[in-house]
């Protein structure tokens, strides 16, 4: 017999239909902590925390774009031996600050660059 657990107060029920195996896999999840740490008291709450993080998502504060990207393991985990010793606050902090850093010094580049040749038009490859 399911766990019964209070409602959020203010909230209203609503009968969302999903396959079969997303069941089996939000149920491994309320079984097993999560990588990040996080834990799951029941399927409701996967349901409720991903709706949450869809949301939040979806919606970011005035000019910033949300976008999902994949890092190499062994880039988050440099990332978190400098949250470790303190030199970055978190590691969604320090990807901002590299992809920021990145893009000024290619920028900074190509204007340089630019500037030699007497070019107007920032139109350059690059590459990889």
């Amino acid at each position: 017999m399911a766990e019964e657990v209070a409602e959020p107060k203010g909230s209203d029920r609503i009968t969302v239909r999903v396959p079969e195996e997303m069941i089996k896999i939000m149920q491994r999840w309320v079984e097993l902590e999560n990588k990040d740490g996080t834990t799951y008291k029941n399927i409701s709450d996967v349901i409720r925390k991903s709706l949450d993080f869809v949301i939040k998502y979806r919606t970011p504060p005035e000019g910033v774009v949300n976008k999902m990207i994949s890092i190499p393991k062994r880039r988050i985990v440099e990332l978190e031996e400098l949250v470790s010793i303190g030199e970055i606050i978190d590691i969604d902090y320090g990807i901002q600050k590299a992809i920021e850093e990145f893009i000024e010094k290619r920028v900074h580049l190509i204007k340089k660059d630019n500037a030699i040749t007497g070019s107007e038009v920032v139109s350059k490859s690059v590459s990889r």
